[in-house]
């Protein structure tokens, strides 16, 4: 909060001599601090599986979720008082779905962090059903539980992003409409539930001194006056830079702001925006299939007999999720399946490829999974 350190929660290489399955989940995860003006970090002790951390708002302390080792045991809650000697000692538990899903946490997303407000406040969101929850921060005792409930339609909850005081926290939330798949911040009253919408489209934003919402769409960063009372932005929207590391072709950058309105963030652009395909030989060297490059995410299937392909790829148009297919010799890929309001990925082929199955999930009209069959040749 105050910008002279650097939480940072760092992923270590596996082992030569271990597999990468040998790991308990969030066994390679650990946080380490940095000062500003310093590029040594220190190893925190007792970080190990830590999943998010949130510093308090005056910057003298630190709690963070560490991971159990068996998913059906709760999390860790971690309190460190900075400026000390002292080791991070646990303060309390709090249920896995507090944050998140074990299996998602483990690949790096699903993660919904907590927010820590001025009144000493923690608060999560839940898996569904979604609970905005309070808990103490000095020792971990739940304060408060409220159902989320403030639209017709379901959302899904995202991240917690912060406090914004008096009991609000600010939060992005995501759903499937006609329109595709959408992303909103919104402001949420931990007290009651209700809430609403402050940035539409994007999946990310900072309040700064109760006057000035910054947000982000793509690699690019925005900025538009704000209004505490009615909870929106004002005036005109520009931009401020671009450039914003942004991990996928569906999301956007993200940045933390201190309170004196340092703002940082990791440089690079869109990553993943164009992924080439290649194929490896049992035997040579890899070749590139010469299939043009696109957003491609997910998974690749390829038929037991290695002549065809399925893909996810995402729509530019709406964000969505399309499963393509298409041969290696002759190298094409076309797109087969595509709806305006749910993602369809995680595609499967037969041995011989005549017959693929995916996943299909959506908020719109209620949230659901399903699976479905079809023929990659025609969809």
């Amino acid at each position: 909060p105050d910008a002279t350190r650097l939480a940072l929660i760092t992923q270590e290489d596996v082992s030569e001599d271990r597999a990468i399955e040998d790991y308990v989940p969030g066994d390679r995860f650990h946080l380490h601090f940095r000062d500003m003006d310093s590029f040594e970090t220190k190893l925190v002790e007792n970080s190990k599986r830590i999943v998010c951390g949130r510093f308090s708002p005056d910057g003298l302390s630190y709690i963070f979720v560490t991971l159990p080792e068996d998913s059906k045991l709760p999390a860790k809650l971690m309190r460190l008082e900075l400026g000390t000697d002292l080791p991070a000692v646990a303060i309390g538990t709090i249920p896995l779905g507090y944050i998140g899903r074990m299996e998602q946490i483990e690949l790096g997303r699903g993660n919904r962090g907590f927010s820590w407000g001025k009144d000493g406040v923690l608060t999560f969101i839940t898996d569904k059903p979604h609970e905005v929850i309070q808990i103490d921060s000095k020792n971990g005792d739940e304060l408060s539980m409220v159902a989320l409930d403030f639209r017709s339609k379901e959302l899904l909850p995202n991240e917690v992003i912060s406090s914004l005081g008096d009991g609000l926290i600010l939060a992005s939330v995501s759903y499937y409409d006609e329109r595709g798949f959408i992303q909103d911040v919104v402001w949420i009253d931990a007290s009651t539930g209700t809430g609403g919408v402050i940035v539409e489209g994007s999946p990310y934003a900072e309040i700064l001194h109760d006057s000035m919402v910054l947000f982000t769409k793509g690699a690019t960063l925005y900025q538009a006056g704000y209004d505490p009372v009615k909870r929106s932005m004002t005036g005109d929207v520009s931009p401020v830079f671009t450039g914003l590391r942004t991990l996928n072709s569906w999301s956007s950058g993200k940045f933390d702001l201190a309170s004196n309105g340092t703002l940082v963030h990791l440089p690079g652009g869109l990553q993943g925006g164009k992924r080439a395909l290649w194929r490896h030989p049992v035997s040579g060297s890899p070749v590139a299939l010469g299939i043009p490059e696109r957003a491609f995410e997910d998974s690749i299937a390829v038929s037991a007999q290695g002549d065809r392909i399925l893909m996810t790829n995402t729509n530019d148009t709406n964000a969505m999720w399309d499963i393509w297919a298409g041969t290696v010799d002759p190298p094409r890929l076309r797109r087969i399946l595509s709806f305006p309001d749910r993602d369809i990925f995680a595609g499967i082929l037969s041995r011989d490829g005549s017959i693929a199955a995916a996943q299909i999930n959506t908020t719109h009209p209620t949230q659901r999974s399903d699976l479905v069959v079809f023929e990659p040749t025609s969809g």
